[in-house]
């Protein structure tokens, strides 16, 4: 969507020559992808009922509208959050007990001053969307459809914008492609953020003397810092990102090895619906054995993709 705002930017201000060379680019890039875009459209023509009607979807994704809704308003917005914030992981290996784990970040993030930074950076990049409207050009409109359409998919309660941000989910597709807004449209957001800000740094620049403009480089860098500063803290990366694999597990793959190719793995015990496992070894997520193991294996994790998955026990 976003690189079709900038084509189609890129035709209106150059005409037919734009118009060809967009095309070229659209075959470039079909080119690129077709090797997941082809699977994808035949199953999204035969199967996408049994996406739709699975447990694990019919329960999730009514959860994450409603998460997304309440992390859909001008504050979290402006100020980065995101329903993940609401992630919880076992402590210490007790699977009884559990905490957010962005609870660093968000004890940090709620600080008066860290707002502040992060508000004025959200200023920056209003600015350099009104400079749009001065200067001209035809990557500049591209650049703010893409922004706007990242920021109205995430901000889906937050008015007026929220009106693009809901129109999504009047399309089957887009409202399941779309139904956890964060996790598609966060990145896109940031990158268009930055460039809104650089342009925005810039403008004020033209405004000041060469020491003010260096001054404004020199703050937004302090403050891209200070906004970051728990990475510095040893929290860039979760700390259970990184976890020793109990030695019984790559055994496993080691005997699975000289077995059958042909073989059928149904992986036990399969008493919840969720397609999650929690270990009391470290280890949270979806599931790891089936990129060791070459057999084919029935694992709650792919449930969605076939109604012989969800109820082969």
């Amino acid at each position: 969507l976003v690189i079709g705002l900038l084509l189609l930017a890129y035709v209106v201000a150059k005409g037919w020559i734009g118009l060809k060379r967009a095309f070229i680019v659209g075959i470039v890039l079909f080119v690129a992808h077709v090797y997941w875009l082809l699977p994808f459209a035949r199953y999204a023509l035969s199967n996408t009922d049994t996406y739709l009607n699975s447990k694990l979807n019919l329960v999730t994704t009514p959860d994450n509208g409603l998460k997304s809704v309440n992390y859909g308003g001008w504050d979290s917005l402006v100020f980065g959050k995101g329903f993940y914030f609401e992630s919880l992981d076992i402590i210490d290996g007790d699977v009884m007990h559990s905490a957010p784990i962005l609870s660093d970040w968000e004890n940090y993030w709620n600080q008066g001053s860290v707002r502040n930074v992060l508000a004025g950076v959200f200023v920056l990049a209003v600015l350099g969307l009104v400079s749009v409207f001065v200067e001209l050009g035809w990557w500049k409109w591209g650049m703010m459809g893409g922004f706007l359409l990242s920021a109205s998919g995430l901000a889906i309660s937050a008015w007026p914008i929220s009106y693009v941000g809901k129109s999504f989910h009047l399309i089957l597709i887009f409202e399941q492609a779309f139904r956890i807004g964060f996790t598609k449209l966060s990145i896109l957001y940031v990158m268009f953020l930055a460039v809104f800000v650089a342009i925005g740094v810039e403008h004020i620049g033209r405004l000041l003397k060469k020491w003010g403009k260096l001054l404004v480089c020199v703050l937004v860098v302090i403050g891209m810092v200070y906004v970051a500063l728990p990475i510095f803290k040893g929290n860039f990366i979760y700390k259970r990102m990184k976890v020793e694999v109990p030695k019984e597990y790559l055994s496993l793959i080691d005997f699975m090895k000289d077995r059958p190719k042909y073989a059928r793995i149904a992986t036990l015990p399969a008493q919840t619906y969720n397609g999650w496992m929690i270990t009391d070894w470290g280890y949270t997520g979806s599931g790891f054995l089936f990129y060791g193991i070459e057999q084919p294996s029935l694992d709650r994790a792919f449930d969605v993709w076939s109604t012989y998955n969800e109820g082969f026990y």
